[in-house]
C-alpha cells in the first residue's frame, strides 16, 4: 500500500516537470568600447514553458521603481525555451545616479501572470 502511495507521488510529481517555468535573472554592470556604461538586467528561459514578461527592470529597497522608457523591446514579450531578452539603463540617467546610490537593488522581472522575479544585485 506505502509503495503504491509512494508511486502515485512520484508519477504526478514526474508528469509536471515538462511543464515548470524557470526564468533565470542575471543583473549587473556594463562598458562598452566606447566608454558607456550603466546597468543591465538579462532574463533567460530555462524552462520548458513559453515565459510571457510584461516588464523588466530595477527596484530598490524602498520600492522606487526604474523601467526604460526608451526601450527598444516591446512588452509583453514572449520567450520561448532557451530566449533570452536584456535591458539596457546607461549611467548618464539621473534615475540610474540615485538608484546606485541605494545600497540594495534588485533587478525584477514581472511575467504575464502578475508574478514577480528578483534578483539582488552584488554590491561593488
Amino acid at each position: 500500500m506505502l509503495v503504491s502511495i509512494i508511486a502515485i507521488f512520484v508519477s504526478i510529481r514526474t508528469a509536471r516537470l515538462p511543464y515548470k517555468k524557470l526564468i533565470k535573472i542575471e543583473a549587473g554592470s556594463y562598458f562598452t568600447t566606447d566608454g558607456a556604461s550603466g546597468l543591465h538586467v538579462t532574463a533567460i528561459n530555462c524552462g520548458n514553458m513559453d515565459f510571457t514578461i510584461s516588464s523588466m527592470g530595477f527596484v530598490a529597497e524602498d520600492n522606487k521603481l526604474m523601467i526604460n522608457m526608451h526601450s527598444p523591446n516591446q512588452y509583453p514579450f514572449r520567450l520561448k525555451n532557451g530566449e533570452q531578452i536584456s535591458e539596457y539603463f546607461t549611467d548618464e540617467a539621473t534615475a540610474i545616479q540615485s538608484l546606485k546610490s541605494n545600497p540594495k537593488i534588485f533587478a525584477y522581472i514581472k511575467d504575464s501572470e502578475g508574478k514577480i522575479y528578483r534578483k539582488k544585485m552584488k554590491s561593488k
